[in-house]
């Protein structure tokens, strides 16, 4: 019961400090771009695409420690004002995916996986590497630059996109990496609690393995890697939920850093397919052994995220809408069978909050995939459809602004007339 008032208790405190937030009860159905434009901001809005997503990019806003580019900023904050000033809302990504190249200075700043093979992505802008999960130095320089962002651009925003990984999503590094397959990304320092690691400058500095956030312990089987047999799969299990859980504590990490800025909207990106029923368990009888999939080794527990959540205004954000229908089978009672968007938007229902779903498709999506992306958004009740990428719309090659405009008519008519019934 006390729970219960705690929630409804912030509840109101965030419908309050925020009177432009949709009702939870009943929230409208949205439709945004990807990647948004502000020069196109009004032309959106006479298509009735009222969300932008936006990025501001940490390498350009802080290209030096400590040290912010007031050109941009000036920039970031003209292309805010052109969204607001056409009347659009604005979701707000802020670019950790995007990290400045002296971050990668910091010690022990990247993943390292059991091969002793550091994932360095400064190739491919906005595939982060940044060990923010194992690494509260890493944790606090993000946490400067996010406090950056709402000191010099305000909070004025619909939604805040969290994730903060490979492509602003909440994952590991992908498990096939330098010729090498299996890989998963604790085998840092810091992470496996080897003794003599630099501390972090937070005063949140874990004793039990310096350098590592106080939320977290060191690898529980330390030394022990995917694969090897271990007795009663004791040593699979261990390490298992402790890699699962420590995703989850920069999940909630980030929840929490956000609300120290921001009460609205938080909009965390759950990529791929993700783990389900029963999968780790398989897994774990196989000591982690190779099986092929990719899930477990990026973290994908998306249940294990989703319902932990208490905060009435999380969003879940699925990035995999137009999933091909032939993966898939949605009226199937087995979940390991459900596309990504029905798996996530039940697994939003079952968490008491009953929390919003987003869904963005993957992008070069034809008139196909945007059918079926609408299609899944009426039968799961999502409540946002940002289409990936705005660009698209323009360049002939794939669903057109106008097909978006038509599929957009279509679903708020059926919506507003489920309403009216």
């Amino acid at each position: 019961m006390r729970c219960c008032l705690a929630n409804l208790l912030l509840l109101a405190i965030i419908l309050l400090t925020n009177p432009t937030l949709p009702a939870l009860a009943d929230p409208p159905i949205l439709f945004g771009t990807v990647a948004s434009s502000p020069s196109r901001a009004r032309i959106m809005i006479d298509h009735q695409i009222t969300i932008a997503t936006y990025v501001i990019l940490w390498d350009q806003l802080e290209p030096q420690q400590g040290k912010l580019n007031s050109t941009y900023i000036a920039k970031v904050k003209a292309d805010l004002q052109s969204f607001k000033t056409a009347g659009m809302k604005i979701s707000l990504d802020p670019g950790m995916q995007y990290p400045p190249r002296w971050t990668y200075q910091l010690p022990h700043a990247m993943f390292i996986n059991q091969f002793g093979d550091a994932f360095d992505p400064t190739h491919q802008p906005g595939s982060n590497g940044l060990n923010a999960v194992f690494n509260q130095a890493v944790r606090d320089a993000q946490a400067t630059h996010l406090a950056n962002i709402f000191k010099h651009f305000g909070n004025d925003f619909f939604a805040v996109r969290l994730g903060w990984g490979y492509y602003g999503e909440l994952n590991y590094p992908h498990p096939t990496h330098a010729g090498k397959k299996n890989c998963y990304w604790a085998f840092d320092p810091i992470a496996q609690g080897a003794p003599g690691n630099p501390g972090s400058s937070s005063n949140l500095e874990n004793p039990k393995s310096p350098g590592l956030p106080q939320t977290l312990t060191p690898c529980p089987v330390p030394g022990w890697m995917p694969g090897l047999s271990s007795k009663n799969h004791l040593k699979a299990r261990l390490f298992a939920d402790w890699y699962l859980n420590a995703l989850k504590d920069y999940h909630d990490w980030q929840i929490t850093q956000t609300r120290k800025h921001y009460a609205g909207n938080l909009a965390m990106m759950m990529g791929s397919w993700g783990l389900r029923d029963g999968e780790i368990q398989r897994l774990i009888d196989t000591d982690l052994a190779d099986d092929g999939r990719t899930e477990i080794q990026r973290g994908f527990d998306f249940a294990r995220y989703i319902q932990g959540v208490t905060d009435p205004t999380y969003i879940v954000y699925c990035t995999w809408l137009d999933t091909p229908a032939q993966y898939c089978d949605d009226a199937n009672t087995n979940p390991t069978r459900w596309s990504p968007i029905h798996y996530l938007a039940n697994a939003a229902k079952s968490n008491p909050m009953n929390l919003q779903v987003w869904a963005e498709n993957t992008g070069r999506g034809n008139q196909a995939d945007m059918n079926l992306s609408f299609q899944r958004a009426k039968q799961f009740n999502i409540q946002a459809i940002i289409w990936a990428f705005e660009d698209d719309l323009f360049n002939k090659k794939y669903a057109s602004l106008e097909e978006y405009h038509q599929c957009i008519k279509r679903q708020l008519k059926l919506h507003n007339a489920m309403g009216d019934g």
